[in-house]
């Protein structure tokens, strides 16, 4: 995972308009350099700090790249008040480009700034941008000249890492790049499983060198990435139907996130052994078992989304390498009851956070509206007395209702205030209400909207397990 998932959302809270854009990560030197030069010649530029849990934001006057020793020279307001120990953030006017860095030094009201590896800029493009890692080796076909006869062509399988309606760039091994560098006349042949009759040209426009590396034995190699431009735009439907046919595995499934088949019966199992004890109580389950028996729309959300939660939380837990008996037990325990308050009222199931909330309850009465504030504390008051309750599951649920009442959802996780399973069910929750609301979702989409990567460590790294996750896959 880069860096620059993290801080993103921070910087966006500076900046409402920010949340409407799409944005683009560029780790090309040149392009990087490009931005710079751009950004100095505008103003509303700005560098900020946290310290102490707050943002102390400074104004960059003017601003200038220094090619030689590689840093940005700033001038900034307020200029006493800047620790050199404590990582900056910079936001550009130009294109609203977002990066991370470290102060080199302060000198005579500037600070210098080490030029980053990457940055987050806007992306101007109207039509959708699919970028991939090349060690996914998302394989397309492109055609060249053969030397055999006038009309034969060579077809060749390439690296995708990069595709937009305008143009692809593409990772060259030792065995492609002779035939492709240099050569006329290069066309793409197949993307996916959309084989071309027509001719769809491709138009090299630039090139760099790139250090790839194999994360399974460590040892990197030197390749060429070359950007190509299409001669004719990319029909748009085209491109989401490659992503969707790349990402088939993973829609409407889980499957690999606990690809054993042990232990999806192990969860299978858990899930209808507490059904099964539940079926023996009459309180608020009496609704549950009427509505899973229900095809009326949107009546048995509330039976899917808890099915649903059960898997992909043990699912999750699982991916991050625990898989015990007591941990599927109380995941699957809280998948349930966590929503027991709803259990007589299913619409307010499907509020999926507090910001969700607050664009809906002038929709809500009074009684709804304060179920929903109590929701929580229902959850936990049932857990506390259910003698037959898994050993950890009212605590998980407390941290849940801490949690879901915090104010500042980032300060609070950050100041480790979550154990790694409560981390895992609110990932699994967002999750949940994503596949339910996208029934054509893909991992690519989800990761690409993963709204936790500055809550702290465990939501860090449950991102980094679930990009592998879907890389492997």
């Amino acid at each position: 995972m880069t860096f620059l998932g993290g801080f993103l959302l921070s910087a966006c809270r500076l900046s409402s308009i920010i949340f409407s854009m799409n944005f683009v990560v560029s780790n090309d030197r040149e392009e990087i350099v490009k931005i710079i030069f751009e950004a100095s010649n505008k103003k509303k530029n700005i560098l900020w700090q946290t310290r102490a849990d707050k943002r102390l934001v400074f104004e960059i006057e003017q601003f200038e790249y220094d090619p030689i020793r590689e840093v940005i020279r700033c001038k900034i307001s307020d200029f006493d008040n800047i620790d050199t120990s404590t990582t900056v953030y910079i936001k550009f006017a130009y294109r609203n480009t977002i990066f991370k860095g470290s102060i080199q030094a302060l000198y005579k009201e500037y600070a210098y700034i080490q030029v980053p590896d990457e940055i987050k800029l806007e992306e101007l493009r109207e039509f959708p941008r699919y970028v991939f890692q090349p060690e996914e080796n998302r394989l397309i076909k492109i055609s060249v000249p053969a030397k055999i006869t006038e009309t034969a062509r060579l077809h060749l399988d390439v690296n995708l890492v990069d595709l937009s309606q305008g143009g692809v760039a593409l990772v060259l091994g030792d065995e492609q790049r002779p035939h492709i560098v240099g050569a006329e006349d290069i066309q793409l042949s197949q993307l996916g499983n959309f084989e071309f009759k027509s001719r769809v040209g491709l138009k090299p426009v630039w090139q760099v060198d790139f250090k790839q590396i194999s994360y399974r034995n460590a040892n990197s190699s030197m390749v060429k990435k070359v950007g190509f431009k299409f001669v004719e735009p990319l029909p748009v439907k085209l491109m989401t139907n490659f992503i969707k046919y790349e990402e088939a595995q993973f829609e409407n499934q889980i499957g690999f996130l606990g690809n054993s088949a042990r232990f999806r019966k192990r969860m299978q199992r858990e899930y209808k052994t507490l059904m099964s004890r539940l079926n023996h109580q009459k309180t608020f389950f009496d609704y549950f078992r009427e509505a899973a028996s229900k095809s009326e729309v949107g009546l048995d959300y509330l039976p899917r989304h808890i099915r649903t939660l059960s898997m992909v939380s043990c699912a999750l837990m699982r991916l991050m390498g625990g898989s015990s008996k007591e941990l599927v037990k109380n995941l699957t325990y809280c998948s349930l009851v966590h929503d027991v308050a709803y259990f007589n009222n299913p619409k307010l199931a499907q509020i999926k956070n507090p910001k969700h909330f607050e664009k809906v309850k002038k929709f809500l009465t009074v009684m709804e509206k304060e179920l929903y504030y109590r929701s929580f504390n229902y959850a936990f008051e049932y857990a506390t007395s259910d003698h037959s309750a898994p050993a950890g599951a009212a605590h998980l649920i407390e941290e849940l209702r801490s949690y879901h009442i915090a104010e500042n959802k980032v300060s609070f996780t950050k100041k480790g205030n979550l154990s790694e399973l409560a981390c895992i069910f609110i990932v699994a929750h967002d999750l949940t209400d994503y596949i339910l609301s996208h029934p054509q979702w893909t991992f690519y989409e989800y990761l690409q909207t993963y709204p936790f990567l500055e809550y702290g460590e465990h939501f860090e790294a449950l991102f980094q397990h679930l990009n592998r996750a879907r890389m492997a896959a």
